[in-house]
């Protein structure tokens, strides 16, 4: 195994190419006893592509899933690892963000994914209004489900749309 990624209750592995898929299987269960929180293991097995960003991934061992619940800074999120993009290496960067955000303040995400940095930000600030802009349907349909969990429906809206098409429209 070269490494691995553990978002919430997935672990997304890298093997490498002359291992053979036994072996692979064996150190996916493996990393199933060793770590508690994972109750999957899929292969990464083609990087990030495309328009979407979008991930490919083969099913491993353990619960057959490609939908994460993940938590963050307080906000929990639900999204499939293989439609939507996602980095948890940006936890602190969003945190830190959140707490630049003044009070009262309009607040527009660009390429705002399953809605991390609007959710965040929205729980970790006094803004006023966020908008949320993300050009795929199966990221928006994720967001809207994590805005609702996350209880800041308030403050957050989101638009499907290409963003260099919305912004033209948006009006202050």
């Amino acid at each position: 195994m070269k490494g691995y990624d553990i978002i919430g209750n997935i672990a997304i592995v890298k093997f490498g190419r002359d291992d053979s898929a036994l072996k692979n299987k064996k150190e996916a269960k493996k990393l199933l006893n060793e770590q508690k929180s994972i109750s999957t293991v899929l292969e990464k097995t083609q990087g990030f592509k495309g328009r979407l960003r979008t991930l490919k991934s083969k099913y491993i061992a353990g619960i057959k899933t490609k939908e994460v619940l993940y938590n963050e800074n307080g906000c929990v999120f639900r999204f499939n690892v293989d439609t939507c993009y996602f980095s948890p290496r940006l936890s602190s960067e969003r945190l830190e963000i959140a707490k630049m955000i003044k009070k009262g303040e309009n607040v527009l995400v660009m390429f705002g994914g399953v809605a991390p940095y609007a959710i965040v930000i929205a729980k970790k600030s006094i803004v006023k209004k966020i908008i949320s802009i993300e050009l795929s349907r199966a990221c928006n349909k994720y967001a809207l489900e994590n805005i609702k969990r996350n209880k800041v429906s308030d403050r957050v809206e989101l638009i499907q749309g290409d963003v260099r098409r919305v912004i033209p429209k948006l009006k202050e």
